[in-house]
């Protein structure tokens, strides 16, 4: 399966340590290396996407990525194990884009089709992932926040351990409903990732969400 981490800071958080970083990267890559992906919402409120095939930790350029993303306000991360639609096909590849904000991804949506039928949501990858997303963006105006709109698209998710991460505006939301996610929070960040030896240790002990669990985190100006 793919594997997923980030973080979110707090107004007075220092930079993510570097070498705490690419230990996340590198532990979560042995879950997905046939592309990587990540949303970074900046200091300046500046959204910045980037995708790839392969691992991250290959790239020439690794170092650099990593200096970028140890500075972010929020950060999701995503290494791809394929199951729908080729990574070659860049558009197929995490974080998917939905009207909420972006959207990573650990499991498999077995009716993503049928959701798209169900609820005109239109889809323009081969990815099941953004299903999930746009199945958010319709939960939006019948609930009254993103908390419980997530909740409310994951109860129509069926398939295999179905996880995610999402970036809408300057909150960070993760949802659990069957494949693993661990965090940590300490006074200047929570962080989390798929593997619970790819979270950096922080002051207080890693957590495990519990199945059905939807977390909602918001950053400061």
């Amino acid at each position: 399966m793919c594997g997923l981490y980030g973080t979110i800071a707090s107004a007075e958080a220092k930079a993510l340590d570097v070498d705490d970083l690419e230990h996340t990267i590198r532990q979560t890559e042995s879950r997905g290396q046939h592309a990587f992906g990540s949303a970074i919402l900046d200091y300046r409120g500046r959204m910045h996407v980037s995708k790839g095939i392969g691992c991250m930790s290959d790239r020439k350029d690794f170092g650099r990525r990593l200096r970028r993303m140890s500075k972010a306000k929020i950060l999701i991360g995503h290494c791809r194990h394929t199951t729908h639609g080729a990574e070659k096909r860049m558009i197929n590849n995490h974080p998917h884009k939905c009207n909420a904000g972006y959207v990573v991804h650990n499991g498999i949506v077995d009716n993503y089709l049928e959701l798209a039928l169900a609820y005109d949501l239109i889809l323009k990858s081969e990815c099941d992932t953004e299903a999930i997303g746009k199945l958010v963006d319709y939960m939006r105006p019948i609930y009254k926040g993103i908390g419980e709109s997530v909740a409310a698209a994951m109860e129509y998710v069926f398939g295999y351990g179905n996880t995610i991460a999402m970036i809408v505006g300057r909150k960070l939301v993760v949802a659990r409903n069957g494949n693993p996610l661990h965090y940590a929070i300490s006074d200047q960040r929570m962080i989390f990732a798929s593997e619970d030896r790819a979270v950096p240790a922080l002051p207080n002990v890693t957590n495990e969400m519990s199945d059905a669990m939807v977390l909602v985190f918001q950053c400061m100006p």
